[in-house]
């Protein structure tokens, strides 16, 4: 099966597995006596929905495909302002006087994306933002109102929840905005975030996929330096199958006579493919991505839901949120590709073929330069040959016209001798002279003949010489 065949079935199975979950949270928030209940949890006691179940459940619907005038997610936005703090701040039952940062950055979150369409929605908002702005410290964002621990996890949470309603931000409130962006920045360290109480220099694989993802919707470029530095951490991870606990206790009054545990858990498969998807990771060629995917989708229960062995009797509706958001996302890339899978699949295929070609010219140009180095070896040997004979050569071309007067000069006493018998050299003196003459035309021969070539070696130099300086005056031109 083709790339173009392997993401087009992991749609269909994504888009399949985000309608289990938009069933299963529509079927277990029921409307009872004019109060929202979610019916699937395991604790004792009448059902409960809570705040966080509330803003979880209405941003997990809008993911999975749900209209802003859905039914059930304005009966959960409702029942955000109905339960929303004098402060401004949302909490939980167990922490009724205390202000959660986590719960008030949900639930501004939940009304952003839920439009905020009514009077009461739109007041609750205004509220829960100044909240926010209120509890902002000069490192970021504490847990709770009041709290002196500053975490990474409610910093990113209130950056995420202010950011969604920049444009109605005042300047001072910009500030605290731009404040936090900051903080959640100066949380990265060598590509990754610490989640709190955590071994030193151990990174988090759910805190710094939380941190990227609130930095990237903040504005930064994915293809920054630091976003991609972090991105590549996170790639390079290998266990990232356990949740990570961000869990803390809440006090309030000044004594901290009241406490509350919130055990908060992230959902780190899921928010790992946020974070890539936010990277804008190629989802074609990362097999992360589609590991991930994969792995959320076995993990999802028959009924629609997640469950985490860290939270096993909490209700699951922040599970719902972050599988939904990270594969919702998934879902919107795929279709952004679908098109281009097929030419993508040609390309790569041009792509080999290109590949092989280039490795087979590859191959003969190093083999014309092993050729080339041979000849120019044998070259350079042939000149060493050369320079050895050549003053054997050149002693004997001194000796050719010696050697030519002593045979000419042997020829003619022969032919003289059996022409006439009783000649010898001494009967005539004009014979020496003819031998003599016949030396000298040797001699002036061979000088002109010298002579010549020195003067054709001259003009070949000279010619070079002005081929060259007209190379160069071209060049300077």
């Amino acid at each position: 099966m083709g790339k173009e065949g392997e993401l087009l079935l992991l749609r269909t199975d994504v888009e399949r597995a985000l309608n289990k979950s938009r069933i299963y949270l529509t079927s277990k928030i029921q409307d009872l006596e004019g109060d929202l209940v979610f019916t699937d949890q395991p604790d004792e006691g009448p059902a409960f929905l809570g705040t966080y179940g509330a803003s979880c459940a209405a941003i997990s619907l809008i993911a999975t495909g749900a209209s802003q005038n859905d039914t059930l997610v304005r009966q959960l936005l409702r029942y955000l302002c109905q339960h929303q703090m004098d402060s401004g701040g949302w909490t939980i039952r167990s922490a009724s006087e205390v202000g959660l940062t986590t719960a008030c950055a949900f639930s501004v979150i939940a009304l952003s994306d839920g439009g905020a369409t009514t009077e009461a929605e739109i007041i609750a908002r205004t509220k829960g933002i100044e909240w926010l702005v209120l509890n902002a410290r000069e490192k970021g964002w504490p847990y709770f109102s009041g709290g002196n621990e500053i975490g990474t996890t409610p910093t990113a949470f209130a950056v995420r929840a202010l950011n969604k309603s920049r444009v109605l931000l005042s300047s001072s409130q910009r500030k605290v905005l731009d404040h936090g962006i900051s903080c959640v920045e100066k949380a990265f360290e060598n590509g990754s975030v610490q989640v709190r109480d955590a071994v030193p220099s151990r990174g988090s694989v759910a805190v710094t996929s939380l941190a990227l993802i609130t930095l990237v919707q903040a504005g930064f470029h994915p293809f920054l330096p630091q976003i991609q530095e972090s991105c590549q951490w996170l790639n390079e991870q290998r266990s990232w199958s356990d949740d990570n606990s961000d869990s803390f206790y809440a006090y309030s009054g000044s004594k901290r006579e009241k406490s509350a545990h919130v055990n908060y858990v992230h959902f780190t498969p899921a928010l790992l493919l946020q974070a890539l998807l936010a990277c804008e990771v190629d989802i074609v060629s990362e097999a992360k991505v589609r590991l991930l995917a994969r792995e959320l989708i076995s993990s999802q229960r028959s009924n629609g839901d997640w469950r985490s062995p860290l939270a096993v009797r909490e209700t699951p509706t922040w599970m719902e949120m972050d599988a939904a958001l990270g594969l919702g996302r998934l879902l919107e890339e795929i279709d952004n590709v679908k098109s281009t899978l097929r030419v993508r699949d040609e390309v790569s295929t041009l792509a080999t073929t290109l590949q092989t070609t280039a490795d087979r010219l590859n191959s003969v140009s190093t083999e014309l330069e092993t050729r080339v180095g041979e000849l120019h070896s044998e070259m350079i040997r042939q000149k060493e040959m050369l320079s050895v004979i050549g003053p054997a050569v050149k002693t004997f071309k001194m000796a050719i016209p010696g050697t030519a007067t002593c045979l000419i000069f042997a020829a003619y006493a022969y032919i003289r001798h059996h022409l006439q018998p009783a000649w010898s050299l001494q009967d005539s003196w004009s014979d020496v002279f003819v031998c003599l003459g016949i030396l000298a035309s040797v001699l002036v021969g061979q000088y002109f003949a010298i002579r010549a070539e020195r003067i054709n070696i001259a003009a070949g130099r000279r010619q070079a010489q002005q081929g060259r300086s007209s190379a160069s005056d071209a060049q300077g031109s």
